[in-house]
């Protein structure tokens, strides 16, 4: 009887490791896209709500995939936080200036709205967050 429950007892906890490394395996994160994919989705969120020309929207995938490749290599450098985010931030704004370089006055002025929307949208999520942490 006593061997039984042992025997039970070492199933048991064999299978809690099992399943607790399970899960720990899986992720609730996407995969991670490429640099191709990210682009490729700023610069069709772009012609879809700018209405590009093909020029503009080559120009423009061409922009964002500079600036994936460049923010990729920037995550995986070792540079330590602080200086990876001045680098990052020096970034955004050259991409910014070379995608407003590209678009018509109309277009930079929905761009910009667009910009807003996103800003207020990661405040939103950030102050969510914080919230949540708070209780």
């Amino acid at each position: 009887m006593k061997k039984r429950i042992g025997f039970i007892a070492v199933l048991f906890i064999t299978s809690l490791f099992a399943v607790s490394n399970i899960y720990s395996q899986t992720s609730d994160k996407a995969p991670k896209k490429t640099p191709e994919e990210r682009a490729k989705n700023r610069s069709e969120k772009m012609t879809k709500h700018l209405s590009l020309t093909d020029e503009q929207k080559q120009k423009v995938y061409d922009i964002w995939y500079s600036h994936c490749t460049q923010a990729d290599a920037l995550r995986n450098s070792t540079t330590d936080k602080e200086t990876r985010k001045s680098e990052m931030k020096k970034l955004f704004e050259s991409t910014d200036t070379q995608l407003q370089s590209v678009l018509t006055s109309d277009q930079l002025t929905k761009y910009n709205e667009m910009k807003e929307k996103m800003k207020e949208k990661r405040k939103g999520k950030h102050k969510k967050n914080k919230n949540d942490l708070d209780q």
